[in-house]
């Protein structure tokens, strides 16, 4: 009977894994990081993503949301 050996990185949490690639890469490859990962990702898995960073951070989500939120002209 064989024991299956789980990789370290899968015990790892998504900020340990990130540290290690920030950690093992070059700065070219991490400039690149967020188009990879956002690549990786379905539109609805970016959408949630998205929306919850605009939320948390008070942004507009589209053009329409920062237009309203310019100031007008004095």
């Amino acid at each position: 009977m064989t024991t299956q050996h789980t990789p370290e990185y899968k015990t790892w949490d998504r900020f340990t894994q990130l540290e290690f690639l920030k950690d093992t890469t070059s700065e070219q490859f991490q400039r690149t990081l967020l188009d990879q990962i956002v690549s990786s990702m379905s539109d609805e898995e970016f959408t949630e993503t998205y929306e919850y960073i605009t939320r948390m951070h008070d942004m507009p989500r589209d053009y329409e949301q920062l237009e309203q939120q310019a100031p007008s002209p004095a």
